[in-house]
């Protein structure tokens, strides 16, 4: 399995099996940065979420932890102490300043940007995983209408709207009957 995410049209973040993360730039299709001393992963990288403003890249991975890479110096601001379960799919909110991570036994674990050590807060509810993420306003960026919001999919093949700060499951907006989003 591969994850990749495309940001500035040019560049490409790429995640594999073994957790390794690569940066490409697209214009001379090979990598333009790799970690020297290995990845910040040591399992499968599932998801990627950026922070534009920032230059950051967040990652989450089967091995239970999320990670805050700096793409302008190409190290690891910060990751997350491990949540003892896969973590499956990531979205920013609130403007970029708050994380929340999909995980496989189904509560969503919310960080507060710059405090990756431990989670903030837990929001469960979701019956089985939740493998995807999307903010209601479309990238997390907003802080109007939306802004606090996500749609979620999962192993129970419904569509969520999901609110986060204030916690809450809003309503079922869809369903993929018996097979998983």
């Amino acid at each position: 399995m591969n994850t990749t995410l495309e940001f500035s049209g040019r560049i490409l973040a790429s995640g594999d099996d073994d957790g390794r993360v690569l940066i490409w730039d697209l214009r001379s299709r090979k990598p333009a940065f790799r970690f020297a001393d290995g990845s910040p992963h040591n399992d499968i990288i599932m998801n990627f979420a950026l922070r534009e403003d920032k230059a950051t890249l967040v990652s989450c991975s089967g091995d239970g932890t999320v990670s805050a890479i700096d793409l302008r110096k190409g190290k690891v601001l910060a990751q997350s102490d491990n949540q003892e379960t896969a973590l499956l799919s990531v979205a920013l909110v609130r403007g970029g300043s708050k994380v929340v991570v999909g995980t496989q036994d189904g509560p969503l674990h919310m960080f507060s940007w710059g405090r990756f050590a431990d989670m903030d807060d837990r929001l469960v509810g979701h019956e089985g995983s939740v493998d995807c993420m999307l903010p209601a306003d479309g990238k997390g960026k907003g802080t109007g209408p939306g802004a606090g919001l996500l749609f979620t999919g999962g192993e129970d093949g419904l569509v969520r709207l999901v609110g986060v700060y204030p916690h809450r499951m809003v309503k079922v907006v869809g369903e993929h009957g018996d097979e998983p989003v």
